[in-house]
């Protein structure tokens, strides 16, 4: 992330948008998802619960997601998307 001249954050390029239910998931061209509502980064967002072992299945479709193309940029974000929604 950087700053922008206005004071606030700049978010990294994306690859790729999805929108779900009150919220924008994007994923960032090295593979992290972000929550838009701001944008929040999945693994920081929510680290307590994805370094819960009960949790380590979603951890890995993280990176699963990350693995997945480029040009499936929908995928990724649908991925990181359902990911999030078995954490709320």
């Amino acid at each position: 992330m950087t700053h922008n001249l206005l004071g606030g954050i700049s978010t990294p390029k994306t690859c790729g948008e999805v929108s779900h239910p009150g919220i924008e998931v994007k994923v960032t061209e090295d593979g992290e998802g972000l929550i838009c509502s701001p944008c929040k980064g999945i693994n920081k967002e929510y680290d307590p619960e994805l370094k819960d072992p009960a949790n380590q299945h979603l951890k890995n479709k993280l990176e699963a997601a990350k693995a997945i193309p480029d040009s499936d940029r929908v995928a990724k974000a649908e991925t990181v998307a359902k990911v999030r929604d078995k954490l709320q």
